[in-house]
């Protein structure tokens, strides 16, 4: 994706903060010389500095190339340092990413598309134990599933049915009980709903017709 100069600002100050250290723009060479060329198509560069939890330092260079992207070189190869300049980039950039890819997308594609991200978003909290796994489906609801122009009429969770068993009933119990009439509930919806459909459709054609 394009990255403008301010989102390079941005990353280099979101860096250094990260290990505890200020933006300095003294640090920062506009427009690279030759003098200072030390990236093949740079137009900007910035140097960093990466610190462990050891306090061990490491020089970091981050560049803005030609071509709007963002690059970087490390003096060693220090994988814990490679890894949080990839988070920091993931947090800036990577959703916007792929949001940007979607622009071209017909709609109903845009939309499954959207709700990955949602997914993948809900997903990377429930595993930092900011949410509950059990959470996620319910956090994004039903009907961002179902086909484009469907009506979800309704749905029967165990708690709709509790009130109808032993307060000692465990959810598991509850919810073998609505799984065994759930067919005579599919079937009941549909011969009701049909007699719903014939008779407030019907009711406004004849309506029209007068």
């Amino acid at each position: 994706m394009k990255i403008t100069y301010n989102d390079f600002i941005h990353f280099c100050r979101k860096f250094e903060e990260a290990n505890e250290f200020e933006f300095n723009e003294e640090n920062l060479i506009d427009f690279i010389d030759e003098k200072h060329y030390r990236h093949k198509n740079a137009k900007y560069m910035y140097d960093a500095t990466y610190r462990n939890d050891n306090e061990n330092k490491l020089a970091v260079t981050i560049y803005l190339l030609e071509d709007d992207t963002i690059a970087w070189e490390l003096l060693a190869h220090w994988y814990d340092a490679k890894e949080k300049l990839d988070q920091i980039y993931d947090s800036m950039f990577l959703i916007k990413e792929k949001q940007n890819q979607f622009d071209s997308l017909n709609n109903d594609r845009e939309q499954v598309h959207q709700l990955l991200l949602q997914l993948e978003d809900y997903l990377q909290k429930a595993d930092n134990g900011e949410m509950f796994h059990s959470d996620i489906l319910s956090r994004i609801g039903l009907r961002k599933f179902i086909p484009k122009h469907t009506v979800l009429a309704t749905t029967w969770h165990i708690d709709d049915i509790r009130d109808r068993f032993p307060s000692s009933t465990t959810d598991d119990a509850l919810y073998d009980a609505l799984s065994e009439i759930e067919a005579a509930l599919s079937d009941a919806a549909v011969r009701e709903g049909w007699e719903v459909i014939s008779l407030l459709i019907g009711a406004e054609h004849d309506e029209e017709r007068k």
